[in-house]
């Protein structure tokens, strides 16, 4: 008996701790200048391209609502002409974009049309975003791409740069700018799961408890 009872003590004691140190979690916006509807953003904006017209990077900032890993990238980007072809990067801070946090290459842009068509980026839930801390999310062409970040439709005063191929320069703090959304699995347990997962996983210890119980009668009744 006293076998079982330390069996089910361990296997409550694990339940509890893998179930609520890592099921508990929500998906959430960390930070978002989209609008709703068919104003999830506006026409024009930055121009991103490479080619015999010069060249031009352009970035966006954006800081965190609340501490989450980061899990998926919305902009309101479109291929304009040529070869189809971007990098996207999530950067940290240094005075601007700073060091890669995680990078895509994006072949499929959504063509040019009315609104509202987003280019999603998932990343891979390993990267920290830090509540008040600034990121950036930087998209450079390949030779020959011609692409455009649409601006956002809320009058959010979003801070943008943009590269011509000898480093960073402002495009002002200004309403209008980089349409875009980061999404993230906050590291803040949802309050109302805490209780029903608890109540679960105790109602499973209780079941294997009893089930202990049981097995032990049926084996004295043998004997």
């Amino acid at each position: 008996m006293q076998i079982s009872r330390r069996l089910s003590t361990v296997l409550l004691g694990s339940l509890l701790f893998f179930g609520l140190g890592h099921e508990c979690f929500a998906d959430s916006i960390v930070f978002s200048n989209l609008g709703t509807g068919s104003n999830v953003y506006l026409d024009g904006g930055q121009s991103i391209f490479s080619g015999p017209g010069g060249y031009q990077a352009v970035a966006g900032a954006f800081t965190p609502a609340s501490a989450a890993y980061f899990t998926e990238l919305n902009l309101a980007l479109t291929y304009l002409y040529g070869l189809n072809s971007v990098t996207v990067d999530l950067m940290s801070d240094s005075g601007g974009p700073g060091a890669v946090l995680e990078s895509w290459n994006s072949t499929a842009l959504p063509a040019y049309g009315p609104c509202c068509t987003l280019a999603t980026l998932s990343g891979n839930g390993t990267i920290l975003l830090e509540s008040g801390a600034t990121y950036w999310v930087a998209v450079w062409p390949d030779d020959g791409t011609g692409a455009d970040w649409f601006a956002n439709s809320t009058n959010a005063s979003t801070e943008a740069l943009y590269n011509p191929g000898s480093g960073w320069f402002s495009v002002g703090d200004s309403p209008g700018n980089t349409a875009f959304e980061v999404q993230g699995v906050s590291t803040t347990p949802e309050p109302g799961t805490l209780p029903l997962l608890g109540s679960g996983l105790l109602g499973l210890a209780g079941l294997l408890r009893r089930r202990l119980r049981l097995s032990k009668i049926e084996r004295s009744s043998v004997n």
